[in-house]
């Protein structure tokens, strides 16, 4: 199954013109979000009744975690979020507001089928640290074990 790949660069450069064009930040989180979880649904499927970890950062990478989160239990998964640092920006706080209450939250990861990457976007730079290297290596763990990791935008912690 073929994989696109894009760079950090390449993915802040669509945005930027999207939101140039007019379409608000928060209705390119919402595109986003949902475009993913519905892929992650297609891709994945028998492994959503298994549970989903979705991983969430401070941005709008985070947000769109928010969205896939809310998007994928309203498929009747079970999801699980877990906050890194909570959100920075409005439309990441909203997003979060609207996935609460059908989304579970915890500090780590339970057993999943699927873990989400979206703890950090095209804007990060450098070797996460803190709670967000904490995320990253508890990601890398699931992945190890055979769970399926999905990175939005661009991998946490490449550069």
């Amino acid at each position: 199954m073929p994989v696109w790949v894009t760079t950090a660069g390449e993915a802040a450069e669509r945005d930027r013109s999207a939101i140039e064009s007019g379409t608000s930040s928060r209705v390119l989180m919402q595109r986003a979000g949902t475009a993913a979880a519905h892929e992650i649904a297609r891709r994945y499927g028998g492994r959503l009744a298994a549970g989903v970890a979705v991983f969430t950062g401070p941005g709008n990478n985070g947000g769109d975690g928010w969205v896939v989160a809310r998007e994928l239990a309203a498929m009747g998964a079970v999801v699980t979020v877990i906050e890194a640092l909570p959100p920075k920006t409005a439309d990441a706080s909203a997003e979060k507001n609207d996935a609460l209450g059908v989304i579970t939250q915890a500090t780590a990861a339970a057993e999943a089928g699927i873990a989400v990457d979206a703890l950090l976007g095209t804007g990060s730079s450098g070797q996460p640290r803190g709670e967000l290297g904490a995320a990253v290596d508890a990601l890398n763990g699931l992945g190890s074990r055979g769970v399926a990791v999905v990175s939005l935008d661009v991998p946490s912690g490449l550069d």
